[in-house]
């Protein structure tokens, strides 16, 4: 399929266009190098959706010290309005309550980004080849279908075991009504009737590609699918014009996902000993309850900044020149100084 209106080639010599057999066979294994890339990419993304660290960091974090933080703050609220009155007692609270709901706050707002990088990393809008007016979220890891320019025989063949009741079943295991639910809408969108010029019903007709017991509704809800997940038909310099692009995406965002893991995981680990130390002096009431909150706060918000940095100033250390302190005993040949 393509944006523009698309027929079947009407000679194989159409269809292969202006590419050798050797060209053609350089794309092909160009292909398969960049999808077990692409594969391979998408295993790093899983172990981050897993993110085991975080997941046992999390019930830690909200279990027991967010609830005694809170509970404290409401017990002091009266206590500190009696012993500083309203107006002073009332800012003290407030700019308290602040710092902390930040030392909350923070750790919360880059889990959250890190579940966000993850949903841009999985789906998008855009798709190349589809009417850019249809914008329906899609899985970026979109389906693909077989390229009629390889040719034009086995493309046919691929589209009458296709349009069998059984392939037709199997592709839409939903009953008659949620069919018409899930695809009825999609497919009566009029950007898309290009997208039907390859797999029209009344031409499948015409060329015997549909098996009997199979009708046009069918056909539309099937043809819906592939639309849903991108299923669009490309000639094979296309494919490998896509599947190049679906590698700087995918690229781009792993480079993401795997930084905000490392700088979520940095925060979440240096909030919870925070949290811990403040604490521990809560309970053992060395001092009032809202000096020990308020010195903690700013404790835990003086290395904040650096440890967000952190992870680009590691890989940036072999140009930045950072001393290495296990050379300091030793010179450029490789002896001990004496």
């Amino acid at each position: 399929m393509a944006a523009q209106e698309r027929k079947h080639p009407t000679t194989e010599t159409e269809a292969v266009h202006h590419f050798n057999e050797a060209e053609r066979n350089a794309m092909r294994a160009h292909l398969q190098r960049c999808e077990v890339r692409v594969g391979t990419l998408h295993r790093i993304a899983t172990a981050h959706i897993s993110v085991a660290g975080l997941m046992v960091l999390i019930p830690v974090f909200f279990k027991d010290l967010v609830s005694e933080l809170i509970q404290m703050l409401l017990r002091n609220f009266t206590p500190i309005l009696s012993s500083e009155g309203i107006v002073p007692g009332l800012v003290l609270y407030i700019s308290i309550s602040l710092v902390l709901y930040l030392l909350l706050f923070i750790p919360l707002r880059a889990l959250y980004l890190l579940f966000k990088d993850i949903v841009d990393f999985y789906f998008g809008i855009h798709t190349p080849g589809f009417p850019e007016t249809v914008q329906n979220p899609s899985f970026a890891f979109t389906a693909i279908a077989f390229s009629p320019d390889e040719s034009l025989n086995v493309k046919r063949e691929v589209l009458r075991y296709q349009y069998e009741p059984a392939s037709i079943d199997f592709t839409l295991p939903f009953s008659a009504g949620k069919r018409l639910e899930y695809f009825g809408a999609f497919e009566q969108k009029p950007e898309l009737d290009a997208l039907e010029a390859m797999r029209d019903p009344t031409g499948l007709r015409a060329e015997g590609l549909v098996a009997d017991g199979v009708n046009d509704e069918d056909i539309k809800h099937f043809n819906a699918a592939f639309a849903i997940n991108r299923a669009v038909e490309r000639n094979l310099v296309e494919e490998v014009a896509k599947t190049e692009m679906s590698l700087v995406r995918h690229v781009m965002y792993t480079r993401r996902v795997v930084l905000r893991y490392v700088k979520t995981t940095l925060v979440f680990v240096w909030t919870l000993l925070m949290l811990f130390v403040i604490e521990s002096f809560l309970l053992s009431q060395i001092l009032p309850p809202f000096v020990t909150l308020a010195a903690g706060c700013l404790l835990w918000s003086l290395p904040v900044t650096w440890m967000m940095h952190m992870p680009i100033e590691w890989i940036y250390r072999p140009i930045t020149r950072v001393k290495d302190r296990t050379l300091k005993k030793r010179n450029y040949s490789g002896r001990d100084e004496r």
